[in-house]
């Protein structure tokens, strides 16, 4: 049986499709400013359902995290959300899912009339929307293939993830030599949970792709990314270095 384009290779296609995905999204907090409202949320906080007809949110700014909640305390994250992504009521309405805010966060609250609006002023609008859903989608079935992996390879799909799609403003920084750096604004434990991993396995995945020159550790919220066509291979083909990095 012929598996799904997103089963070949899930953490490669976000060097393609979603890039260029990305760049038509772009607009769309610039396309929506003036409708809905704006709620801010501090670090650390849940995000609360808004009331009345919200019908989207956006994120303006910061990062949220997507959590299942369990009766063992242990809350995985399964997704991060970031800058002009959408946050649907049917999400944050599920009873098992949680919206924890990793860093300061601004989202703009959109109601039908806010929509109705919007579309009626700019008919791209809906492009625009349908495209940022469409990438949030791909996404998620990149993260569904690999959640059966290990947390090296969950590691990278991070990487290579922020690459494509940055969860902070700061979205063109590269080094000296053209290399992109990763801003990773969310903490060490968020991104250990994210992995399924503690933050000791964590630091020694790092310190394991620091040498063999694949990346370089700017500071704790900066790594450069050297050589990205290797962590694609290896992102498919882990079994030589999980003794090292479990």
């Amino acid at each position: 049986m012929a598996k799904k384009k997103w089963e070949i290779s899930p953490v490669a296609r976000l060097t393609g499709s979603n890039i260029r995905l990305k760049q038509e999204v772009d607009g769309l907090e610039r396309s929506t400013r003036g409708l809905g409202r704006l709620r801010y949320y501090n670090r650390k906080s849940v995000v609360a359902p808004v009331k009345g007809d919200l019908i989207v949110g956006l994120i303006v700014d910061g990062t949220v995290a997507v959590r299942k909640l369990q009766a063992n305390g242990n809350n995985r994250i399964l997704n991060f959300l970031g800058p002009n992504e959408l946050i649907f009521p049917a999400l944050y309405r599920i009873p098992a899912v949680e919206l924890e805010t990793m860093t300061a966060v601004t989202i703009r609250c959109m109601s039908k009339t806010d929509l109705a609006d919007g579309l009626a002023r700019d008919a791209s609008l809906m492009d625009l929307m349908l495209n940022a859903a469409a990438l949030q989608a791909d996404t998620l079935l990149d993260q569904v293939a690999i959640a059966g992996g290990t947390g090296f390879r969950q590691l990278i799909h991070f990487l290579l993830w922020s690459v494509a799609r940055p969860l902070d403003n700061d979205e063109t920084v590269v080094s000296i030599k053209g290399h992109h750096v990763v801003v990773i604004s969310i903490n060490r434990s968020a991104l250990a949970a994210y992995i399924g991993k503690t933050t000791t396995a964590l630091s020694q995945m790092l310190r394991w792709l620091e040498s063999e020159g694949l990346i370089r550790r700017l500071s704790p919220h900066r790594i450069e990314i050297l050589q990205q066509a290797r962590l694609l291979a290896l992102a498919g083909h882990d079994q030589a270095v999980r003794s090292r990095t479990s």
